[in-house]
């Protein structure tokens, strides 16, 4: 009974929470041109490789290789924009690496290009588990399958895809 309710209270919470960006306009976005192997998503620039898994140091250099870096999500659009795309492709089910890491100075999240990440809700799971939750363990931030694609932190030495954004 109680893993019942449980499963109860995560479908309404998962609900909530996407109802929640679903009634919050978001801004159409200018298109751009993009040189390939990136594709216009939101706006950007942008490479989800489904092929390739690995670490975040190797999908951030397969993405740097490409003169790029993992992507960005600085803003409610962009993510919206990244889920909808993940949604409609064939890897619905895959959880995706972004740029996001702590590394450096544990609790504070930034970019590569070293802005800060934006904490709590709407880009962090709040539902399914309070993210980020792994303290000096996990360092590196994903786009979790499991959790609608809400930012999750894991350890840097997992293997996913990687999302690459264009410079």
């Amino acid at each position: 009974m109680q893993s019942a309710i449980s499963i109860l209270l995560l479908a309404a919470c998962v609900f909530a929470e996407h109802s929640w960006l679903r009634s919050h306009s978001v801004r159409p976005v200018k298109a751009v041109a993009c040189n390939s192997p990136y594709i216009e998503i939101g706006g950007r620039c942008l490479m989800v490789d489904s092929v390739t898994k690995g670490t975040w140091a190797d999908m951030r250099g397969i993405c740097q290789l490409l003169n790029g870096d993992l992507v960005k999500i600085d803003s409610l659009e962009i993510m919206s924009a990244i889920v909808e795309y993940i949604k409609n492709s064939d890897f619905p089910d895959s959880s995706f690496w972004v740029g996001a890491n702590d590394e450096g100075n544990e609790g504070a999240w930034t970019w590569p290009d070293g802005t800060p990440v934006i904490m709590g809700f709407p880009l962090w799971d709040q539902c399914t588990s309070q993210q980020p939750d792994g303290d000096q363990n996990q360092n590196c931030a994903i786009m979790a399958a499991e959790s609608c694609f809400f930012l999750h932190d894991v350890l840097c030495d997992s293997q996913y895809y990687g999302i690459c954004e264009g410079q």
